[in-house]
């Protein structure tokens, strides 16, 4: 049974994703930096809720699901994108594009978020067994590897240091944060959000102080993540989760709301790289930063609901396995 819940907060992380990409306000780009680290969050709540076996094969089973699940689709979707801009643009440059097969940049640069899901898939067979809701040992484990992941991230912001060493401490201990959330007190959850939001609002009076206007989180201080960064997004993050979890039950009850939340939580991935096509489309069209949005948001719908109804449709009619297992790598 599917939490409708997660999927209206997933529904404004892809809202805050879409944002961030067709928004130059520094307001509104600082309000909705937490996206990225929500979904991670939600991520490692859904997959606390599978009890994944440290033994080898099952595993290597639950490994390859979450690479097929991730990395094929978006594989397929740069194909079919690099094949358009070779055909319209006539642009075919080898070295940006092999970056954006192994996510991390290059043509597509969007495309980061897919590793950042990868590296919480591998961590998260380890995270759930790595308790931090009670007991002192653990906690301190978990301090302690923060405290030398915020040393390292001032050491250099190169790419592949980046994605090979710092995105996956950080990203790793999100996880573990996410995994742990709802086995914490409520004195705990509300220490940790507290914590975060004034560490955040004294580094900005700090930053806003020493260069004479306010700077955004997610400028130089995402990539890698900062605590500037960190202290924001995680506080937001876990906020409007909580929030979110006090609203009414009856709510979330409504059959054009849930069924609305659903389609997009469902479709999330592919209708986070269909928006990047949308995206290019859209600039061309107006210079209007709403009109911009709402074009991503309609035209994204429209092809993600297409592609929907055609694999549905195409699954019906397929008997083999193999089809079948390729039509499911559009559904997600």
């Amino acid at each position: 049974m599917r939490d409708t819940r997660i999927d209206f907060l997933k529904f404004i992380g892809l809202l805050g994703l879409v944002t961030a990409h067709v928004s130059s306000n520094s307001i509104m780009i600082q309000i909705r930096s937490f996206d990225v680290n929500l979904l991670v969050i939600l991520s490692a709540m859904l997959a606390s809720r599978r009890q994944i076996e440290l033994s080898p094969e099952p595993m290597f089973k639950y490994y390859k699901k979450r690479f097929t699940r991730l990395v094929f689709p978006t594989w397929i979707f740069l194909t079919g994108y690099f094949i358009m801009r070779f055909l319209v643009f006539d642009e075919f440059e080898i070295k940006p594009m092999a970056k954006s097969y192994l996510l991390i940049g290059g043509t597509v640069n969007y495309v980061w978020i897919i590793y950042v899901y990868l590296v919480c898939a591998f961590v998260a067979p380890f995270a759930q067994r790595f308790d931090i809701s009670k007991g002192v040992k653990n906690n301190l484990i978990f301090c302690a590897i923060f405290i030398f992941y915020l040393i390292i991230a001032e050491i250099s912001s190169n790419v592949y240091y980046r994605m090979v060493v710092l995105y996956p401490i950080f990203y790793g201990l999100l996880t573990v944060l996410g995994m742990n959330w709802n086995r914490f007190a409520k004195q705990k959850k509300i220490l940790i959000i507290a914590s975060c939001l004034v560490v955040y609002i004294i580094l900005a009076i700090v930053i806003c102080t020493e260069r004479g206007y306010f700077v955004a989180t997610s400028t130089e201080y995402k990539y890698p993540p900062k605590l500037y960064y960190i202290a924001y997004t995680v506080g937001m993050a876990f906020l409007i989760y909580e929030i979110v979890q006090k609203i009414n039950g009856k709510f979330f009850e409504n059959r054009i709301l849930s069924g609305i939340v659903t389609f997009y939580s469902s479709c999330s991935l592919w209708f986070y790289l269909w928006h990047i096509v949308a995206l290019g489309i859209s600039v061309r069209l107006t210079d209007s930063e709403i009109l911009q949005f709402v074009t991503v948001m309609l035209l994204t719908t429209a092809i993600v609901a297409l592609q929907r109804f055609i694999v549905i449709s195409l699954k019906k009619r397929t008997e083999s396995a193999g089809g079948k297992f390729v039509l499911s790598l559009f559904e997600g």
